[in-house]
């Protein structure tokens, strides 16, 4: 009886596997190519490099003012510590 239940049940894993990667199929057969609206790939990555570029300096510029900051203030730290 065990040999027919352990039968059964692989039987049952193989068919829901099955049913798995056929919808799996499905689902990759429904997916379509990205398509892009009037929209220049070049220029939008031109714009995004521009973005990048501009977030850095002003990161840059961030970082410097703190540092500018922490050289004012380490004087007083050290005076009052």
């Amino acid at each position: 009886m065990r040999p027919l239940v352990d039968h059964v049940n692989s039987f049952t894993l193989t068919c829901a596997g099955s049913r798995y990667f056929r919808q799996l199929q499905e689902i990759s057969d429904s997916v379509g190519e990205a398509q892009l609206d009037d929209v220049d790939v070049g220029l939008a990555l031109e714009r995004i490099r521009d973005a990048q570029t501009q977030l850095e300096r002003t990161i840059v510029t961030g970082r410097a003012r703190q540092r500018y900051a922490r050289y004012l203030l380490s004087p007083w730290q050290n005076a009052h510590l």
